[in-house]
């Protein structure tokens, strides 16, 4: 949701003002930057051959890894991974 905000290019100060960011709020979820440890977890994210990660997929991943958060995801062979955080499908 905020990609698609960012895409519009609306200051970040304006953000407030969108209803999504109070809905994220309501949800007491933090955005985090992406740094350099958590860019570097992403690179030792490892999949088998059949399963695809993105960039996105890796960096949610290592976000979480970082955090260590449970992660909720819509993929769920995500669950087939090898991962120090907790995997959880939601459907």
């Amino acid at each position: 949701i905020a990609v698609k905000i960012s895409l519009l290019q609306v200051p970040i100060e304006l953000w407030n003002g969108f209803k999504v960011l109070i809905e994220l709020n309501r949800l007491e979820m933090n955005i985090v930057d992406c740094n350099k440890t958590i860019s570097l977890i992403a690179t030792e994210i490892i999949h088998s051959k059949n399963m695809f990660l993105s960039l996105g997929d890796r960096i949610c991943l290592a976000t979480a890894i970082h955090h260590k958060s449970p992660v909720l995801t819509a993929d769920a062979s995500w669950k087939k991974l090898k991962l120090p955080i907790e995997v959880v499908a939601i459907r």
